[in-house]
């Protein structure tokens, strides 16, 4: 675990960092988790993005999911996908993809059901 300070609109906190590998294929893919969502690349410089926000205690609303050009075709937004589902069962909570390509990840795996709001 790598710990950093992360500073987000409503206040500034200490947060523990979990940055997971991912192998998708024959590419590694590190990701790492931010206050809301989950990148890859340099916290300044993100190649491929999750983002989500809060609705009450247990709910996410999934609102855009982005890939450079560079790493699209790889599996980067699915192992982008299959980590948010992988936090949303350790906390607990329920998914609302608003955003059409996880709508469509979650319409692909009926192993996420357990996480989707419905």
């Amino acid at each position: 675990m790598e710990k950093m300070l992360i500073k987000s609109h409503l206040k500034s906190t200490n947060v523990q960092v979990e940055i997971k590998p991912y192998k998708w294929g024959n590419t590694m893919f590190e990701i790492k988790e931010d206050v809301n969502g989950f990148y890859m690349g340099e916290q300044d410089k993100r190649e491929a993005e999750i983002h989500y926000v809060y609705s009450g205690n247990d709910i996410i609303i999934v609102d855009y999911t982005t890939v450079s050009d560079s790493l699209r075709g790889q599996g980067v937004g699915q192992a982008l996908v299959k980590r948010l589902v992988e936090f949303a069962r350790k906390k607990g909570i329920k998914i609302m993809p608003l955003c059409p390509f996880a709508r469509s990840q979650f319409d692909r795996h009926e192993d996420y059901a357990d996480v989707l709001l419905k």
